[in-house]
């Protein structure tokens, strides 16, 4: 299949909300009362386009207890469980309370509901807000399953696609929601760009040794390596460094290399990255699939669920190295070489430069300067 026929069955056109806070634009939002957090926010908990937030009470489900108990109700608990704002359940879970540094464990494969620490309000027709894991966690093969936090909603569903376990710590930044202001009224510090010759003038500002370009979509592709991550471990934790050995198998891609059916990897993605403070991107996983033989065209749903699961999620202004991305096969192996497109990207453009670009000592940012490199945190 060509590119432009993945995009065309994968319905892409311009997925994105339109508009987007930057930091500046979220402080000013929390000042006017127009977003409203119940705790004392920590000094890096506001990034450059995002508000961190950390892990509250989590529910740890037996995922085999609730498939066989799903098989034999006919999928009644399946369905309950799939319903983000119902009210929580304790059944078939590990429970651990929002507790500052207690110890969380995911088992491999895992099924996990995360409640905030922190109760965020806002007003609907003022904000949408989108998730996505902070680097680390997503580095770790950790998927939320819903990219969208709506009003009310109680939780984060996350699985855990590790072969290993993970430890994390209670109070501990998890995640980051974006707010894009859904009125013209409202402040807005940025906009994505979806106009091709914007598009390539910004591109030619970022990428330094140019990168490809199909309409207003940058292509990403496979780099030199990919990091598999290695079984039986052990508890893989979350407070303690790792260097990429310990964690990974390292696979050079000037061959092809398989990956298997639920085999999670850190794709290294070319062209090398560098954002000025007025630019982000936002990365749209396409992971490749072949076509069969006397097939007409490829099953859409599986398309869609394969191309998901390669998100490598926001790049925050300031922020200089090569991005990853985290290709994972639900249920098609697929062959991967040097120089084939993973992913896609889209700008987004400030106003102006935001008030602390990734980098900035107060960030604690672990990835400036990355060569493609697994978790730091």
């Amino acid at each position: 299949m060509k590119l432009q026929d993945h995009i065309e069955l994968l319905g892409l056109g311009h997925p994105l909300p339109l508009r987007l806070l930057h930091d500046t634009g979220i402080r000013e939002a929390l000042e006017a009362g127009r977003i409203h957090i119940d705790r004392e926010l920590l000094p890096d908990q506001i990034q450059p386009a995002t508000l961190d937030v950390r892990i509250g009470k989590v529910r740890v489900y037996d995922t085999e207890a609730m498939r066989l108990t799903a098989l034999v109700e006919n999928a009644r608990l399946r369905v309950t469980l799939a319903d983000l704002d119902r009210e929580p359940t304790d059944e078939f879970a590990t429970v651990y309370p929002d507790e500052k540094d207690l110890p969380i464990i995911l088992p491999p494969y895992s099924y996990t509901e995360i409640t905030p620490h922190e109760t965020i309000i806002w007003n609907p027709e003022d904000y949408f807000v989108t998730t996505d894991l902070r680097s680390s966690r997503g580095r770790l093969i950790l998927q939320l399953a819903s990219d969208f936090f709506l009003p009310g909603q109680q939780h984060l569903a996350v699985w855990n696609w590790n072969p290993n376990p993970i430890i994390l710590y209670g109070q501990s930044k998890f995640a980051q929601f974006f707010f894009h202001p859904n009125r013209d009224d409202l402040p807005n510090n940025g906009y994505v760009v979806t106009n091709d010759p914007e598009a390539k003038d910004l591109a030619r500002t970022v990428f330094e040794d140019g990168v490809e370009l199909l309409g207003p979509y940058l292509l990403f592709r496979l780099g030199d390596h990919l990091l598999r991550f290695k079984r039986d471990l052990g508890n893989i934790d979350t407070n303690k460094k790792y260097l990429d050995d310990q964690l990974y198998e390292r696979k050079e891609t000037t061959k092809p290399v398989h990956l298997g059916v639920q085999e999670p990897v850190i794709a290294q993605l070319h062209p090398y990255v560098k954002l000025p403070p007025d630019i982000g991107i936002k990365i749209l996983g396409i992971a490749p699939f072949s076509q069969q033989s006397g097939f007409i065209r490829p099953n859409i749903l599986m398309a869609g669920l394969e191309a998901r699961c390669a998100n490598a999620g926001w790049v925050d202004p300031g922020y200089e190295g090569y991005v990853t991305a985290h290709p994972f096969r639900f249920q098609n192996p697929v062959t991967l070489q040097r120089g084939d497109v993973l992913a896609l990207g889209l700008f987004y453009k400030y106003s102006t430069s935001v008030g602390r670009a990734y980098g900035s000592p107060v960030l604690r940012s672990h990835y400036q300067g990355s060569t493609g490199t697994g978790t730091r945190s």
